[in-house]
């Protein structure tokens, strides 16, 4: 039998290409160390940090060794902490119920291969005033998969919070609360639509909030030209939410603010006691029941001043100067 010598060759070349092409795999794979199985060790390039309340800050950290795996941890708020859980959000939110507490601590996981990696704290605005420096305590340890570990005991970290001062003038209408139907079964008044309007003196609507709980609106000075205005919160409909058996009206409240200046606190719990009502009880565009709008207080703009009266007596009841 006569063997083609070119078709050999071709046999021959193909074969050495493929044994080379395997090699040349095999190198690369044991460029990449094995890492399944390992652990990781975590420190902190700082342990203590300072962040304006509404700003955010990101907390470094380094790895030891990348692994090919994700790494889990939490961030629990020490006792010593003088912020709420909810006045601050940690890394990727509140801790999964899988691997501990949601109501008081954080999780972060990182990513794979990583050789270091940055949690963000973000300290969530909100109206008080005069609070003064504020300290998040927090410490971090493994939690989840465990295959990223702390020094024994975690590790400390002190944020220190100062306050927010703004020429921004704030109403917010507040009505989230926890209440039983008539079956015993838990639901949050955000279930019922309450809205929040400015008017100015021609009764045209200059500032609203339609869709969120709280509703909010925010001016700053130049927003809105100088003169009165009336701020108005209403109830829109109940929105086929179940209805309350402890509650005997919705327990709404509107604060008015100057940040970490000033603020007044109107309450609102009271005035709206039919729960399957509300401006639009069918929910179908139309205003049926205009009664369920309530003037809150009556806003004057002058420049950079707010002053903020009772509607019924003209009593001033909040002034924010702007600076």
């Amino acid at each position: 039998m006569k063997i083609n010598n070119k078709s050999f060759l071709y046999i021959t070349g193909s074969l050495l290409a493929i044994a080379t092409t395997l090699t040349s795999c095999n190198n690369d794979e044991a460029d990449l160390p094995d890492t399944s199985g390992q652990k990781a060790l975590i420190t902190a390039t700082q342990t203590s940090y300072t962040v304006a309340e509404g700003d955010t800050i990101m907390m470094e950290f380094q790895v030891d060794k990348a692994i090919n795996t994700v790494m889990d941890f939490e961030f629990v708020l020490n006792e010593n902490s003088t912020v709420n859980f909810d006045d601050i959000t940690v890394g990727d939110g509140a801790q999964l119920g899988d691997f501990g507490n949601p109501n008081t601590s954080y999780l972060y996981t990182v990513p794979e291969f990583s050789e270091s990696f940055m949690v963000p704290v973000i300290a969530n605005r909100d109206l008080t005033v005069g609070e003064g420096d504020e300290v998040i305590s927090l410490n971090m340890s493994a939690t989840g998969r465990r295959t990223g570990l702390t020094k024994d005991g975690g590790i400390n970290i002190d944020i220190t919070v100062t306050d927010e001062i703004t020429d921004e003038f704030v109403v917010r209408l507040d009505w989230s609360a926890i209440y039983l139907d008539e079956d015993g079964a838990e639901h949050d008044f955000c279930d019922f639509d309450l809205d929040l309007e400015i008017y100015d003196s021609a009764g045209a609507t200059v500032a609203d909030s339609y869709s969120s709980c709280p509703e909010m609106i925010s001016i700053n000075p130049g927003d809105l030209a100088d003169g009165q205005y009336e701020i108005v919160a209403s109830f829109y409909t109940g929105n086929g939410a179940s209805m309350p058996v402890n509650f005997d009206s919705i327990p709404a409240s509107v604060t008015l603010a100057k940040r970490g200046v000033s603020n007044n606190v109107v309450d609102l719990s009271g005035i709206w006691t039919a729960f399957d009502e509300g401006l639009d009880p069918n929910a179908d565009g139309v205003i049926d029941n205009p009664q369920y709008y309530e003037t809150v207080a009556n806003l004057e703009i002058s420049g950079s001043t707010y002053t903020v009266t009772n509607p019924e007596t003209g009593e001033v009841i909040f002034q924010g100067r702007g600076e």
